[in-house]
């Protein structure tokens, strides 16, 4: 796996032209009020996706050979399964359990030996799902010939809103285990966004 795989990912685009204005279904008319109100377009994006995988670090140190400079792994303890905490929240997305003989046989984590990489192995765990909703609005008005210009010119004004719930969409925890915040969530995708563009085009 890598980290830009997701398990399940489910995208909905409809576009809708209202049926509002001239030769519409409703507020049928022309002049000044089909110029405000007639012709829009309503498009949509529903994303639902799963989370995207991660790997767990240990963090300090390295493993004691001199052509690998790179972050490593923990031991993962065969008990602990693949790490996943049963009640999974902000604070503590994952099992951060330390392993230790005496103390804590169950824990899920322990250093690497000396020269070796860590058994916990790549992307075996899994970040926050997200579930978004953005939607856009627009409207085209052609406009009478330029000379010298052109002979289609037109005008078109489109406001868009991402995350239109604002629902907070959380990113990965930190994976780092011997990290005072491992397995705590910090940081969350842009909250809701509007912004509105007025195109001009000849």
């Amino acid at each position: 796996t890598t980290e830009i795989y997701t398990l399940s990912l489910h995208d909905v685009l409809p576009i809708y032209q209202l049926p509002i204005g001239k030769g519409k279904a409703f507020v049928n008319r022309g002049g000044i009020v089909d110029s405000v109100v007639g012709g829009w377009a309503i498009s949509t994006l529903w994303q639902v996706h799963s989370g995207t995988p991660f790997t767990p670090g240990w963090g300090g140190g390295y493993n004691n050979y001199s052509l690998y400079t790179g972050a490593i792994r923990p031991d993962r303890n065969g008990k602990c399964g693949k790490g996943v905490s049963t009640n999974r929240s902000v604070t503590r997305w994952f099992d951060t359990s330390i392993y230790d003989p005496n103390t804590n046989p169950s824990g899920c984590w322990s250093s690497p030996a000396a020269g070796t990489f860590g058994s916990g192995g790549r992307d075996i765990l899994d970040g926050p799902g997200y579930t978004n909703f953005n939607a856009s609005g627009s409207k085209k008005w052609s406009l009478p010939n330029i000379p010298y210009v052109s002979e289609s010119a037109s005008l078109q004004f489109r406001v868009d809103a991402d995350n239109v719930f604002n629902h907070v969409e959380l990113q990965n925890p930190n994976a780092t285990i011997a990290s005072s915040g491992a397995g705590q969530i910090t940081s969350a995708f842009a909250p809701r966004i509007f912004q509105a563009e007025l195109v001009f085009k000849f």
